[in-house]
């Protein structure tokens, strides 16, 4: 495998990435990690689960 890892600043809301050669016509996986703790704020909301007609036997759930 090979790796190639490279800290850029996105402008206006792009991403520039240039690779080297050994990547043309491969499959890549990019993986997009923030600094300042931008990821609280972007995760913030973002998954809403109604639990509100969850019902749960609690006898069976202390039994195990």
């Amino acid at each position: 495998m090979l790796v190639h890892r490279n800290t850029v600043k996105s402008e206006d809301g792009l991403l520039v990435i240039h690779l080297p050669k050994d990547f043309i016509n491969k499959t890549l996986n990019v993986e997009v990690t923030v600094e300042e703790g931008l990821e609280d704020r972007l995760l913030m909301n973002a998954i809403r689960i109604d639990t509100s007609k969850w019902r749960f036997r609690r006898e069976e759930i202390y039994d195990r």
